[in-house]
């Protein structure tokens, strides 16, 4: 089983009920510079259709891993893709390969400049090529520097995560312990009162020596219908007891979890290692004049970390920290307004200057709706295009939104059909606008929108403009409260 390093505070199982219900009732509250006013009716409006699919993997090409993509300012695709050796597709708009880059890692993130220079992160290095593919400059990533100045603290961290697991797993194994402690007993209980009923049935009856068999065929019908239920409720403890053991079984895999004194040189030795390797991963690169921006895992703890440097990979200074995201993404993107961090676990959108100052954030969490963003981990990506306008993807629902650079909903560009999961869903926006593209990892595919004639999309404006104005009134919850009322039906319910 793959592991991963976790925060377990994020854990909520493990967290009483009413500070799950208590956050729960705040969802849906405006992030700070989020938009509060309901948007204009036009706003809804898709001006972006799924019109077809680029894949990666196609007869006569070798087999290979999308796991990264982005446009060239001549609008060419390329495509990021791991395989026997790292390699970069160039792909036209209608899915043409055009040329096929070998490059010396694999790579995890990739951002062509206005100047045609490409810039790559990957296995711990950071590459710059030129428009032709050709590496003319490869270093170590910034924060394979600072892991390499400091390997003790990398181990020391290891060392005290381990320790936590163990207690964190001795605490739930206690848990899972007394579930499994009471479905014996349970059972015990059960097994004691159908043995009784056995005892009594062989034993003569008083009734049937004074021959009353009605009375007889009654007390036996119930006898019958009482062990029933006591097997089956029997067999309902057998299967919770056998459940809660593989969850502790399970739980054990997942975290990981070494007893202290089972703590040894090799072990500590073997996780440092898959530590060093999952905080080597960058999760996005992106690069204005002679600035490259990348985000990657914390090099100590958890989160992520903005570095930046210059276009030559010197003077790297760490310029964000602590950025909440989940499923190893964090999408960073650089322009003249700034710099844009989708941060997917607070469910919003940072802006930021080229010094890591805070400019402004928007967005929230919202179930339904146009202005939040939906499901656990969103937004993912964030990507620009005409006018320097901010575009939006969301995993599992697939939608695409536009954005100015103050947090302003601007419209929504479309949705894409992707396989629900947590994952890297990159976007990009061709030079006018007509076209846009959204990575499916999971079927290793481009997806790519394209604009819907400007009257079609008019006439469904104006459709909307001309239909009843509905009431701002409701007698029903706010959000927080439906979710609330939802958590604690969930919890109430008998089933």
């Amino acid at each position: 089983m793959r592991r991963v390093i976790f925060d377990w505070s994020r854990f909520a199982f493990l967290f009483p009920v009413g500070v799950l219900l208590a956050s729960c009732a705040v969802v849906g509250g405006p992030a700070v510079g989020a938009s509060v006013a309901e948007p204009g009716k036009g706003v809804g409006v898709p001006t972006h259709r799924q019109a077809s699919t680029i894949a990666i993997d196609k007869a006569g090409r070798p087999g290979v891993k999308l796991i990264s993509f982005c446009l060239t300012t001549d609008d060419k695709i390329l495509a990021g893709c791991a395989g026997s050796e790292g390699e970069i597709r160039v792909i036209d708009a209608g899915g043409k390969q055009l040329d096929r880059w070998a490059i010396p890692v694999m790579p995890e993130a990739i951002y062509s400049r206005a100047d045609g220079a490409i810039f790559v992160a990957g296995d711990g290095q950071i590459l710059k090529l030129s428009s032709t593919g050709k590496v003319e400059l490869s270093k170590q990533s910034p924060q394979a520097i600072a892991l390499n100045e400091h390997p003790e603290e990398l181990r020391k961290e290891v060392i005290e995560q381990a320790k936590q697991r163990a207690e964190q797993f001795g605490k739930q194994a206690e848990m899972y312990d007394k579930m499994i402690e009471r479905a014996d007993k349970e059972m015990d209980s059960l097994n004691k009162q159908l043995a009784d009923l056995d005892k009594n049935a062989k034993e003569p009856k008083a009734d049937e020596e004074k021959g009353v068999p009605v009375k007889q065929e009654i007390e036996d019908r119930r006898a019958a219908m009482r062990k029933q239920s006591l097997n089956q409720r029997l067999e309902m403890y057998k299967r919770q007891k056998e459940q809660y053991a593989k969850a502790k079984e399970q739980f054990a895999e997942m975290v990981g979890a070494v007893p202290p004194d089972q703590l040894t040189d090799k072990k500590i030795d073997e996780q440092v290692k898959a530590s060093m390797k999952y905080k080597l991963k960058a999760s996005s690169i992106s690069a204005l004049n002679d600035d490259v921006f990348v985000a990657t895992h914390a090099t100590l703890g958890y989160g992520f970390d903005v570095w930046r440097m210059n276009d030559k990979f010197e003077s790297p200074a760490k310029i964000v920290t602590g950025l909440s995201g989940c499923c190893g993404q964090m999408d960073v993107k650089a322009n003249k307004d700034g710099l844009f961090v989708a941060e997917n676990s607070e469910h919003r959108v940072c802006r930021f200057d080229r010094d890591g100052k805070s400019i402004a954030k928007w967005g929230q969490s919202a179930r339904t709706g146009l202005e939040g963003f939906g499901s656990c981990c969103n937004p993912m990506n964030v990507a620009f295009g005409p006018g320097e306008a901010i575009y939006t993807a969301e995993d599992d629902t697939g939608r695409i939104k536009r954005y100015s650079a103050d947090g302003k909903l601007l419209g929504l560009v479309g949705a894409v059909e992707l396989k629900p999961g947590c994952k890297n869903c990159s976007i990009a926006v061709s030079s006018d606008g007509s076209r846009v593209y959204m990575v499916d990892i999971t079927r290793n595919l481009i997806v790519r929108l394209d604009a819907r004639p400007a009257a079609e999309v008019a006439a469904e404006i104006e459709k909307l403009k001309n239909a009843p104005a509905r009431s701002n009134t409701s007698d029903g919850p706010t959000t927080g409260e439906s979710i609330l009322t939802g958590a604690l039906k969930a919890i109430l319910s008998p089933n």
